[in-house]
């Protein structure tokens, strides 16, 4: 695990710990069909699917840049806030938690995140 960011809000500080580190974050999935920039499936000159041959997207491309990449992190979320934020401390007034005291907690309640579960209820609404 490591942290990829963090941001004190003042009044919550959230931590991002990405679980496969050495993974990288952006990928090609192998046999996918290449899109172009407009989205639109390319085709080889005998007219069969251009597939992607590789997991590792040209240098520079992310999600934002290549509708063939795909994030590949596994990314946890650590939020501190209200009473997270603070111990008791020896004169018995209530003292924040220091950086090296958040990092252990952010690091223990990321552990390995639950399989993400079907919401049935919401797929297909629409506003």
């Amino acid at each position: 695990m490591k942290i990829i960011s963090a941001k004190d809000h003042g009044h919550r500080v959230v931590i991002r710990i990405v679980h496969n580190p050495t993974a990288p974050e952006w990928v090609h999935i192998v046999g996918n069909q290449i899109l172009s920039a407009e989205g639109v499936p390319r085709l080889l000159p005998d007219g069969e699917p251009d597939l992607v041959a590789s997991t590792l997207p040209p240098p520079g491309h992310t999600g934002e840049t290549c509708r063939n990449c795909r994030y590949n992190w596994d990314v946890s979320e650590i939020v501190f806030d209200g009473p997270d934020l603070f111990h008791i401390g020896a004169s018995g007034d209530m003292v924040r938690f220091t950086d090296d005291e958040l990092v252990v907690m952010a690091f223990t309640r990321a552990g390995r995140p639950l399989p993400p579960s079907i919401l049935d209820g919401l797929e297909g609404r629409e506003g």
